[in-house]
């Protein structure tokens, strides 16, 4: 039998666990030179080639706030898009979100940011990716669905908490294109396949 556990789901939600309580005991996850130390993304730590901090920065959070919205967002979406995707895949989408929501916030602003959001929200974006795929690319279907409602809901709540905590929405826009692209390719990829296997050709 298919074993469908989302191994990558509860492997990152620990090793965020864990990365926080390290946090914790080496100065504080809200202290700016433990951040720093620890790997969040900076303008200058990326001047001077440290490229690491882009992936570094996704297992680090400012406080227990941002530690919690971002455990339960990955909790409730990334065991759909693992299943759907493969544990692998599914890897490869998460971090390639990481470095494209890291890359958009570093480009827009001077200061340091941390979090998971990127990654995050480019898992929201990919299961839209596959969602609209699946429903014929009908977008009133892909929210109607209830896959759908969940992914509007997390969405909206990361984009609010956004607005109302020192969070860079850019990191969360720059993940949400980069993943859903990426989702995007490999939904059109899986259905290019199908309609040769059934011997269908796609107008």
């Amino acid at each position: 039998a298919r074993d469908d556990r989302p191994y990558a789901v509860y492997t990152l939600l620990a090793l965020n666990v864990a990365v926080f309580l390290l946090q914790e005991t080496s100065g504080g996850s809200t202290d700016s030179d433990t951040l720093h130390r620890m790997g969040a993304v900076s303008r200058h730590g990326i001047w001077q080639g440290e490229y690491w901090r882009f992936l570094s920065a996704a297992f680090l959070h400012i406080g227990l706030a941002h530690l919690i919205v971002n455990s339960l967002s990955l909790y409730f979406i990334g065991p759909s898009l693992e299943r759907w995707a493969g544990t692998y895949k599914f890897l490869g989408i998460y971090f390639l979100a990481v470095l494209g929501g890291s890359t958009a916030c570093l480009l827009a602003h001077d200061t340091g940011s941390a979090g998971a959001s990127g990654g995050l929200f480019g898992l929201l974006g990919g299961v839209l990716a596959i969602l609209y795929y699946e429903h014929y690319r009908e977008w009133g279907a892909v929210f109607r669905s209830p896959v759908g409602g969940q992914v509007a809901f997390w969405t909206g709540l990361n984009f609010l908490y956004g607005l109302s905590a020192p969070v860079c929405n850019w990191a969360h826009f720059g993940g949400w294109l980069t993943g859903g692209v990426a989702c995007a390719y490999f939904a059109a990829d899986f259905l290019r396949r199908s309609s040769k296997d059934l011997g269908l050709r796609r107008g």
